[in-house]
């Protein structure tokens, strides 16, 4: 499989997600959510697999604080590091540009899939037919990034609700890209 296909592939992939992470009725059953901190969505999604906090997540809030530019949503800083390694910036020695779209593509997985909850359209822990990851589970992701932002708040405590949100940001895209790194 060529480059070009693999990647327009990984693009589809990406907008299956988010329409799979776009509820029907979203906008107003999911306003309480719009008060929650990045860390309390993120125990939802860990403790009881919460659909509508994982749609809060990826729909509304970025994950790149206003002082680093744009901020760009989970799925869009993924395609953005993707660029970096395909242009060279990111890209480690010896990895192939195939290499690098399936490790975009299963760091999507990884961060966007609640099998058995009705995303999995394919009965193998995937929405995506053909190239399914059995077992992908985004709250096992979420819960090692909730262990280590419940380390880091404990060490931290005088922080405010405000620092505490950015640590929380800056830490998720560390670990989505400690992820997609590690692929």
């Amino acid at each position: 499989m060529n480059s070009d296909i693999l990647g327009a592939t990984v693009a589809a992939r990406s907008k299956e997600v988010n329409a799979v992470m776009l509820l029907p009725g979203s906008e107003s059953c999911c306003d309480i959510y719009r008060t929650m901190s990045l860390i309390e969505l993120v125990r939802r999604i860990v403790a009881v697999g919460d659909r509508d906090a994982l749609a809060e997540l990826h729909n509304n809030r970025p994950i790149s604080a206003p002082a680093e530019g744009a901020s760009c949503r989970i799925i869009e800083y993924i395609e953005m590091l993707k660029t970096e390694m395909l242009d060279g910036t990111r890209r480690r020695r010896g990895l192939s540009d195939i290499a690098v779209e399936e490790a975009c593509s299963m760091t999507v997985d990884r961060f966007s899939l609640l099998p058995g909850l009705g995303n999995d359209t394919t009965g193998t822990g995937s929405t995506h037919s053909g190239t399914a990851r059995k077992g992908t589970d985004c709250r096992y992701y979420f819960g090692g990034y909730l262990r280590r932002m419940e380390r880091i708040i404990q060490e931290r405590h005088e922080y405010g609700s405000i620092q505490t949100e950015l640590l929380a940001q800056q830490h998720l895209k560390t670990f989505i890209t400690e992820h997609l790194i590690l692929i």
